[in-house]
């Protein structure tokens, strides 16, 4: 069912993967250099138009988040807090990773970082006081990736990307992760997931399965704990409510690879970042990706 119109909000000649808005409604985009090396790591929409935004020594940025006016940015092997007010970087933490760990997105409870890694699939909890951290499922099968294939129109895609959409829920209790070309979507309790003094196996039985999902870019929990996925293989938007999956934007070309999905007030944000079409997903190929990138707004579902 088409449920919403369209409205692009921004656009660049540059892929762009995330979007942020700060408390002061500065719009921040993660652009990452892993398949445009010239790409901007970060930008922000200035003045009707995509600006690089500096903010200290980056090397390829997966996802941009706000805490109020506090920008997150997750690079491949850090993370970087800026204060928006002063555009200066407040805090540079570089968790301790196993050899092979990518860093992918982020979420905030309390002084803690949950952040989403998929190269060995797992969830790193750091704390933004002290800067230790913990790599936790790293031992778990539930965190790893089924080898598994998406077709997007006519492109086949394939590969093993472990735990990389990452989601809160509405209380802040329960943390979800999955995959972004398909396979389960899983849960675990946020207590449990910060204690440190459980040890792997018990910590591996707090994590449930929710429901299968198809290829996605992203994941949102609405108010009312249900969900809206940028389902990748069907280039949609869509609603997951009462265990149920409803097209909210319907399928179109123009929403390829729709991205990680952002709330701010009655609005949904995201990007296309058409890595469909990118050699990073269809190695030894020639790079299909063009322009514009575009980041759409669309109204956030009614909620109960």
């Amino acid at each position: 069912m088409f449920i919403q119109e369209l409205g692009v909000v921004a656009s660049s000649d540059k892929q762009i993967t995330g979007v942020a808005i700060t408390k002061n409604q500065r719009m921040f985009f993660s652009m990452p250099t892993f398949v445009q090396e010239d790409n901007y790591n970060v930008g922000e929409w200035v003045d009707g138009e995509v600006k690089p935004y500096k903010a200290g020594n980056l090397k390829c940025v997966t996802a941009v988040h706000t805490e109020g006016d506090d920008l997150y940015i997750v690079d491949e092997d850090k993370l970087v807090i800026v204060d928006t007010t002063t555009d200066k970087v407040t805090k540079t933490l570089k968790p301790n990773m196993v050899e092979g760990s990518k860093l992918n997105d982020i979420r905030v409870v309390g002084r803690t970082a949950l952040i989403s890694e998929y190269g060995k699939g797992s969830v790193i909890v750091l704390d933004l006081s002290t800067g230790r951290s913990r790599q936790a499922l790293l031992s778990s099968k539930k965190s790893k990736a089924p080898k598994t294939s998406a077709t997007i129109y006519d492109n086949k895609i394939s590969g093993e990307i472990h735990v990389d959409g990452i989601e809160l829920s509405p209380d802040k209790k329960t943390f979800y992760f999955c995959f972004p070309l398909g396979g389960g979507l899983w849960s675990v309790p946020v207590d449990d997931l910060l204690n440190p003094t459980l040890t792997a196996p018990q910590l591996d039985s707090k994590v449930k399965k929710v429901r299968d999902l198809p290829a996605i870019g992203g994941i949102l929990t609405l108010p009312d704990g249900s969900f809206l996925i940028s389902n990748a293989e069907m280039c949609s938007i869509d609603l997951i409510r009462n265990d149920s999956i409803t097209p909210y934007i319907k399928p179109s070309r123009i929403l390829m690879w729709p991205d990680a999905l952002t709330l701010e007030g009655e609005y949904v944000y995201f990007a296309c970042s058409q890595l469909d079409l990118s050699s990073l997903l269809n190695p030894g190929e020639e790079d299909k990706m063009h322009a514009p990138f575009n980041v759409f707004r669309i109204k956030k579902p009614f909620t109960f």
